[in-house]
């Protein structure tokens, strides 16, 4: 075979913010919030915390909470964003820049719950791609890398053309200016913004003509220079308005300032500026560098010492401005202006320590959102201070005279008589507080990425394959942690009953209930539904079978649940409904149909009956009886009927106040409470001769039609009343048969309705949203199809065709309430998962496979088991279980983040103590320094004074970790030397004569001492092991310490470690050496010359992969016999590798690694190969874009059995590794091999549907997943491997679409679905 063919996928989305903004995008009445990062973007809304206490004070602003409305993954990576509010249009548009010199306008589609785009621009020539692409403001964007900025203007009122009658387009065209026809030395932009105050847009540019450096500010300093130009969009010309030179060369941004003040601050490294028109320039030094490196006249601040590298800021006040520093530390900063506008001082006030920020929004005035992609995105409530003086006087109103951030009186008296009177300098000085609201959950960056063993695993489940989670090390500085992934839930098993024959079970609350300690009402009763009999259980503080009681236990049961707000309990059977207090039987209706009764649903006051001929009736509850009633309509089609009650207030006929144009304004009534419910009834009204499978709402009691969903068992993207669909022919137009539906609401204040339905072999979720372009009669709602990947699908045995469900089979849907405080859904089944939505407003879908198959499932409140569940498996056991309380399940895994306060680098798992050791650093600001005197290096105090920056020195330290708590272990700290580095930790396999295998294991952990560029780097390294001792009393942990087997001090850095053959392998400079472990001291065996720094060394048997941080990858071979190391083959081309890792499929082997350019590249070893060279080039024979940057990478086997327990895989998949990497944006993804049969069909599939699906802002799928490389090469992009997003969307098409995809490719439907479970199936770990 001539390549490996391969799929990727993403498992976890990117979770890092790099952009924000703050618009009025949906037009719900407010402004909602962008979020983008990566190639993700996120819209969410600012609601009431439903958990905050309401305040007394009416001006202090309510604690709020994000909740998700629209999430896209998107083709491209996100760049920058900004807003626009186009002519005659109720909502504003977003402008979104992609690398690549990409532009999109969209805007919010009202009918489809979904973005439209209005216009695409792309500037295709290679010198505008090769710039760094930004937004400013609202009308253009940037491409600074060859001095070219491109304009787009927007006209500012709505146009008819004359010809044609129609509407003109809002986006005129637009165009490039070249700044070298402005000034020949106008290159080198650092930044463009907007100004504000001018009459035509105004564009600030600041720039750098001739470039310098810290090293030569003896000869050039105060290199930056700004220039305000005026656009003149119609004649396209551009005059210069002012100018100023010889700014500081450490310039880094600019900042707008609002009206009145206008102008623009000039952020510097070390000073800060204003800048305005007509006004004098002012700035001020931040701290002593500035006194040798700029001339520009500074005013010092005695008590001011940062650094704006790194800063971000926004203005929250005209003259006010909230400045996040790169330690996350947040300031205010008042502007003090004169009467004449021109700014005479600063006033500097630390406000509070916060994240990281990478960008910074206000939102309503009074919230602050800080975006972040090396910590947990926050959104901030700032609220004023009142605090007083001692005369009673509001600070707020009194100049701080005594603050030792405050420089007002410092002002010039001769200054003030020429700008202004004194009077001016009574500046408010207002204090700030910020308060956390909430919080978006961030993993960026995955810098190093491990498995382990769960330390929670009940006894109860036996595994055929390994148990694992994923940890990966994230944030950086005092955001550093650990994230422990699992995938799948693992339930705490609390006991365990046999009882066979159950087909499905229900609890029910009892008239005396009680609050539960504050875990809400406990079950008083468990009814488990037999073939021919019902159990009944008491649960208490035991649970014991009910002898005697009013429930009919002589027959099945259908259906239970309570009626009469949970005051009473109600029974469905085969034949009757039964209505009890307790265990006391108060009334009894037979229904009276001629079949059983197959199905009830419950929505109290009502109960929905359907028999299994398809009679439908209504029992009501009335005061304490049951009121039987068979609505007058035609019942013959219907299949199924499902009762709902409308809390969110949605399904109404009515349209909202502030709703003033419904077909240009969209908004919904979340807020609207619980009391107006209405109560809704689902119909499927299915003809398995019209072949229609429509949904009918009806209302209730009067079965009055409210809504028909025309085409939901086809699964149609957008359903509703009058959703128009296309006409279908021959076999697509048979819609599969809808099995069971749900009707739930979910999120804040149950005000997301969503319909879940079974049809056929598939999982069709749709949301519904409110929609008011609907004529006055009708429901003002649709329904929006939900991507996922939930395959309920099993493959189908040639030997053992698929059975019917047999009567009486439970459904696979459950409803859950409070299971851990979580409402949603469970799918029961082969692959049994938890649908949730919390008020964060995100659909959740978390597997739960560790039991195999599931037959039925319900909630379990009970005093020894508190907010639990219980379930049936496969063997018939009945199992009460709780979710491990640990874990934070509103995620798209379910994870756990353990803060350490400090960089974590480097995690290593211990599989004999199964303990984890974890390389971190704290950086600490240092006056030491290092200074080569001839002969050695002598160390130096240097105090310049407290205003001066001192770098930071880091300390490194190893600490080992237990799973159980994720709490250090005591004594098991490491500390390394000031100036020593961790470079690399790794478990190592080395000869060990006391070992079975013949080999143990060890850590080893390498060290650099970096003293700085005059003194030579050496290197140390060590072996280190963990071992078992006596525990000291109350401190189990204390079992596991570490410890030093040897130390080996080295000639120069050792950059990399592994193992090969027993033997401990490590590269040491610009050679990698091959050791021996004998007496406590290592011997060296071989050694061979490398390229310029292997950074890691991968080995699998004998072959060693090497990655050099400049040259590429090579490959080295290991001759134990002999004891030689010798170069195999290596690729020629340089590239920047990041991390490298073995493809492996059975007998063949890739070599996989990524690059700086976030390109995912495998190389083959083929000699017979003409292009090879006789085997001396890896030939690259597959590459991918993954658009996040990949350091870290492992692999695991492919899973023996499926999900479900029950079937096995072909031997040939445990041969099969899929290779899973974490990245630098906070995602997780896999490459999986694959036969080349299987490739061959997927990816005509997948230039299938690049072609037919609509591309979201104009970008296309395969472009976006194109090797690229600033270098040119000759060769063309090698592909091979397929992109498993797209490919899996496949699942989430119509049902007719879907036919006419396989069909176009020459397969079958069935075929391709087999297929792509098949991927998800080998791949379902962690």
């Amino acid at each position: 075979m001539s390549t490996m063919y391969s799929i990727h996928k993403t498992i976890h989305p990117p979770t890092g913010v790099e952009a924000s903004l703050y618009c009025n995008f949906i037009g719900q009445g407010d402004q909602q919030l962008v979020v983008a990062g990566s190639n993700m973007l996120k819209i969410y809304r600012l609601v009431p915390d439903p958990d905050a206490v309401l305040s007394s004070d009416e001006e202090e602003r309510p604690k709020t909470r994000l909740e998700c409305l629209l999430s896209f993954s998107l083709y491209g990576r996100v760049a920058a964003l900004a807003s626009a509010s186009l002519p005659g249009a109720k909502r504003d548009s977003l402008l979104v820049a992609f690398d690549e010199a990409k532009l999109a306008l969209c805007e919010y589609d009202p009918l489809r719950h979904d973005i439209a785009t209005i216009s695409m621009h792309m500037f295709e020539e290679d010198e505008m791609k090769s710039g760094c692409t930004d937004l400013t403001g609202v009308q253009m964007r940037v491409e600074s890398g060859d001095r070219r900025i491109v304009i787009l203007p927007f006209r500012r009122e709505v146009t008819v053309d004359e010809e044609t009658g129609s509407r003109r387009s809002p986006v005129l065209p637009s165009y490039v200016i070249n700044l070298k026809e402005l000034d020949e030395r106008l290159c080198n932009v650092a930044d463009v913004q907007f100004l504000h105050g001018y009459y035509e847009p105004t564009l600030a540019i600041l720039y750098e003509p001739i470039k310098t450096f810290a090293g030569r500010l003896a000869v050039r300093r105060d290199t930056y220079q700004l220039v305000a130009i005026s656009l003149n969009v119609e004649q396209r010309v551009h005059p210069v308005i002012w100018t100023v030179a010889n700014l500081p060369f450490d310039c880094l941004r600019i900042a707008p300032v609002p009206r009145p003040i206008g102008g623009a601050l000039v952020m510097a490294t070390n000073s800060l500026l204003y800048l305005n028109q007509s006004v004098p320039t002012y700035g001020v030094s931040l701290n002593t560098m500035t006194e040798t490196s700029s001339r520009f006249p500074l005013k010092t601040l005695d008590s001011v010492k940062m650094t704006l590298d790194c800063a971000h800021s926004v203005f929250v006040t005209p003259d006010q401005l909230v400045v996040s520093l790169r330690t996350g530390e947040l300031y205010v900063v008042t502007l003090v202006a004169d009467s004449m506008r021109s700014v005479r001082d600063f006033n500097f006030e630390r406000a509070a320590s916060s994240v990281l920020t990478t960008c910074m929004t206000v939102c309503d005035d009074h919230y602050l959102f800080l975006g972040s992609r090396l910590g947990n995105s926050l959104l901030l409530r700032i609220q004023e201070k009142k605090a007083l003086d001692r005369d009673g006087e509001p600070l707020s109103k009194r100049r701080r005279t005594d603050g030792p951030l405050t420089n007002i009186e410092n002002l010039d008296l001769e200054e003030l008589e020429v700008y202004g009177s004194e009077d001016m300098a009574q500046t408010q000085l207002k204090q700030y507080t910020f308060e956390v609201c909430d919080s978006i959950l961030n993993l960026s960056p995955c810098g190093q990425l491990s498995m382990g063993q769960p330390a929670f695993l009940s006894e109860e489940f036996t595994l055929d394959d390994p148990d694992i989670e994923l940890i990966t090390t994230s944030g950086h500085g005092k955001n550093g942690a650990l994230s422990v992934l699992q995938r799948s839930v693992r339930p705490q098993v609390v006991t365990t009953f046999t009882l066979p024959g159950c087909l499905d079970m229900w609890t029910v609350l009892g008239p005396d209930s009680g609050g539960g300690g504050g875990s809400g009402e406990q079950h008083a009763f468990l009814l488990l539904s037999r073939p021919e009999a019902t159990m009944v259980l008491q649960t208490g503080e035991a649970i014991n079978e009910l002898d005697k009681s009013g429930f009919q236990t002589a027959a099945r049961t259908v259906a239970a649940g309570n009626l009469g707000e949970r005051r009473y309990i109600v029974q469905v059977t085969t034949a009757a409904v039964l209505l009890l207090d307790g265990s006391t039987l108060v009334h009894q209706v037979d229904v009276g149909v001629e079949a059983p009764l197959a199905a009830a649903s419950i929505a109290d006051p009502y109960v929905v009956v359907c028999s299994e001929s398809g009679e439908v009736a209504l029992v009501s509850l009335d005061d304490s009886r049951l009121v039987l009633t068979v609505p007058d309509i035609d019942t013959k089609d219907v299949v199924l009927a499902s009762a709902f009650v409308d809390r969110s207030g949605l399904f109404s006929t009515a349209v909202p106040s502030y709703i003033r144009d419904i077909d240009e304004q969209l908004a919904g009534v979340a807020d609207k409470q619980p009391t107006d419910e209405q109560r809704k009834q689902e119909l499927d009204d299915e003809d398995e001769i019209a072949v229609r499978g429509d949904v009918a709402l009806l209302s209730l009691p009067d079965f009055r039609p409210a809504l028909v969903l025309r085409g939901l068992a086809h699964g149609w993207t957008v359903i509703g009343h009058d959703e128009p669909q296309p006409q279908l022919e021959g076999e697509a137009a048979r819609p599969p048969p809808i099995r069971e539906l749900r009707l739930s609401c979910l999120g804040y204040r149950k005000s997301r309705p969503v319909l879940t339905a079974l049809v056929g072999e598939q999982l069709l979720i749709y949301e519904v949203f409110p929609c008011y372009a609907l004529p006055e009669s009708q429901l003002k709602v649709k329904l929006r199809r939900v991507q996922h990947d939930i395959i309920i699908r099993t493959r189908k045995s040639k030997t053992r065709p698929m059975a019917d469900a047999e009567p009486g089979a439970p459904g696979l849907l459950r409803e859950f309430t409070n299971v851990a405080g979580f409402d949603g859904l469970f799918l029961c089944g082969p692959n049994p998962h938890w649908i949730l939505m919390t008020t964060r407003g995100e659909l959740r879908f978390h597997p739960m496979t560790i039991d195999g198959r599931l037959k039925s499932f319900a909630s379990f409140n009970n005093v020894n088991c508190p907010q639990g569940f219980l379930y049936f498996n496969k063997e018939g056991e009945m199992r009460i279980c709780v979710l491990p309380p640990h874990l934070l399940y509103d995620a798209p895994w379910p994870i756990r983040k353990v803060p350490l306060r400090c960089t974590p680098h480097i995690i290593c798992y211990h599989l004999e103590t199964k303990t984890h050791l974890v390389c971190t650093s704290n950086a600490q600001p240092s006056m030491k320094v290092y200074k080569f005197t001839g002969d050695d290096k002598e160390l130096s105090v240097e105090d310049r004074g407290e205003r001066f920056p001192y770098p930071y020195q880091k300390v490194y330290t190893i600490q080992l970790y237990s799973p159980v708590s994720w709490e250090p272990v005591p004594k098991a700290l490491m500390e390394f030397e000031e100036w020593e580095v961790v470079t690399v930790m790794n478990n190592v396999s080395i000869n060990y004569e006391g070992h079975r295998s013949g080999q143990r294991m060890y850590i080893a952990v390498a060290t650099n001492h970096s003293y700085g560029e005059d003194v030579v780097c050496r290197g140390k390294l060590m072996l280190l092991d963990v071992i078992e001792v006596v525990p000291e009393p109350g401190q189990p942990l204390t079992k596991n310490k570490l410890k030093v087997l040897l130390t080996k001090e080295q000639s120069a850095p050792v950059s990399a470690i592994s193992s090969v053959a027993g033997y401990l392998l490590g590269a040491v400079g610009q050679k990698v050496f091959v050791w021996t472990v004998k007496n406590n001291d290592l011997v060296g065996v071989a050694f061979i010359d490398s390229q310029v720094y292997i950074h890691q060394l991968r080995s699998m048997k004998n072959f060693i992969m090497a990655a050099d941080v400049c040259n590429s990858v090579s490959l080295l071979r290991f001759q134990q016999d002999f004891r030689t190391i010798s170069l195999l083959a290596r690729d020629f081309k340089p590239r920047d590798i990041y991390a490298v890792e073995y493809l492996i499929d059975n007998t063949q082997v890739g070599f996989l690694a990524t690059d700086a350019e976030a390109n995912l590249i495998v190389f083959l070893y083929q000699p017979e190969s003409r292009e090879s060279g006789g085997g001396q080039r890896l030939m690259r024979r597959a590459d991918f874009q993954l658009c996040s940057r990949v350091s870290t990478m492992t692999r695991v086997r492919c899973r023996l059995k499926d999900t479900s327990g029950e079937r096995k895989h072909p031997p040939i998949v445990a041969k099969r590794h899929m290779t899973v990497y974490a990245s630098l944006d906070g995602g997780l993804g896999f490459l999986l091999p694959l036969p080349e049969k299987t490739y061959r069909r997927l990816l005509m599939l997948q230039n299938l549907l690049t072609s037919q699906l609509p591309h979201r802002l104009g970008l296309n799928p395969r472009s976006f997943r194109t090797y690229r490389s600033q270098r040119r090469e000759l060769a063309p992009p090698a592909r091979g491997v397929l992109d498993g997003d797209l490919v899996f969307s496949y699942l989430s098409m119509p049902t007719p679409e879907r036919h006419d995809a396989a069909r176009r490719v020459g397969s079958r439907p069935d075929e391709i679905a087999d297929d792509l479970t098949e991927v998800s199936r080998y791949t379902a770990h962690f």
